[in-house]
């Protein structure tokens, strides 16, 4: 797994280790192009099919796969319990946590934690508000789940601060799944 920060104009990639995570690794910066352009959307699948791409140069898989928005947007103390709780889950190879600028507000260690059992893809952009702030997805707490498979968009699951629980007894690996 690894971790995939875009900084329009430079990304920063991190392999995740094997063992416990120490607060003392090093992040290695590599340079990348940003996006130019912003074609018009039309629904949340362009949208989002869009936004990886363009951001992330990804693409949205064909096996089944659930993106985790947690944007800079709403309850920014809600939103960085979130990421510490998908941090001290188990770990989950079909998950993609895509986040805003609160990940700066974990400790190396958790933001190593949470790129060891997710993949973790982070906008920082350095314009506020982000890329990721801006998509206009379902969300009116502006977080949510997005399900893919098949290379399309099959469900979006908006959560906020009292039913995230629930919804992340959706994701694969947990114990209460559905």
């Amino acid at each position: 797994m690894k971790l995939i920060c875009v900084l329009l104009g430079a990304t920063w990639l991190v392999s995740s280790c094997q063992s416990e995570p120490s607060a003392s690794e090093e992040v290695e910066i590599v340079a990348a192009a940003p996006a130019t352009t912003q074609p018009a959307v039309t629904d949340v699948q362009t949208t989002f099919q869009t936004y990886l791409y363009s951001g992330f140069q990804q693409t949205i898989p064909e096996t089944e796969h659930w993106y985790v928005v947690i944007p800079s947007l709403g309850c920014i103390g809600c939103n960085i319990e979130e990421l510490k709780v998908l941090a001290k889950g188990p770990q989950r190879p079909q998950v993609t946590v895509l986040a805003a600028h609160l990940l700066l507000k974990l400790s190396a260690l958790e933001r190593k934690r949470l790129a060891q059992v997710t993949q973790l893809l982070a906008d920082t952009t350095l314009a506020a508000p982000t890329r990721l702030d801006q998509l206009p997805l379902p969300f009116p707490a502006y977080t949510g789940l997005i399900r893919t498979r098949a290379g399309r968009v099959q469900e979006c699951i908006p959560f906020n601060k009292e039913d995230f629980p629930a919804a992340f007894a959706r994701l694969p690996g947990s114990i209460a799944r559905k």
